[in-house]
């Protein structure tokens, strides 16, 4: 997971939305998450690159989409469901988020005006797919 750097640093392309953050003119939450999808996938990518993205330690983003206000990462995880937990690998996940977002007051307000989160599909080579959310209150407490 630790490639997964790389992940996190494409995710401050969010920054970009904080001046969106205005009372009088709010886009809506579709726009915004396809937006921060959009980024994502293009730093992370390329222009012409495509999914899935293998990192050095094998772990595979198999995709990166939305559904109103949740953004998804779905990952291939080169290991069984019982030797790395999601859990852990959660925590990981929250803790690279917040060295990203926490230290940008503009950009929590938007993630959390917009109620964006981020949900986490974890398939184990023993075809168990197993599900982690976090929120910003999460990411950043």
């Amino acid at each position: 997971m630790r490639n997964l750097v790389k992940l996190m640093a494409l995710l401050s392309g969010i920054i970009v939305f904080s001046p969106v953050y205005s009372d009088d003119d709010i886009l809506s939450v579709d726009k915004v998450s396809s937006a921060i999808v959009e980024s994502a996938k293009s730093s992370l990518l390329g222009k012409k690159g495509k999914f899935p993205f293998k990192t050095a330690d094998g772990t595979e983003i198999t995709n990166i989409s939305y559904s109103s206000n949740n953004i998804l990462f779905e990952f291939k995880i080169p290991s069984d469901s019982q030797t790395i937990l999601a859990q852990y690998l959660t925590e990981d996940l929250r803790i690279r988020f917040n060295q990203e977002f926490c230290h940008n007051e503009n950009l929590i307000n938007v993630l959390n005006h917009y109620d964006i989160r981020f949900l986490f599909h974890f398939e184990y080579t023993d075809h168990r797919i197993v599900p982690a959310i976090l929120s910003m209150n999460e990411i950043c407490p």
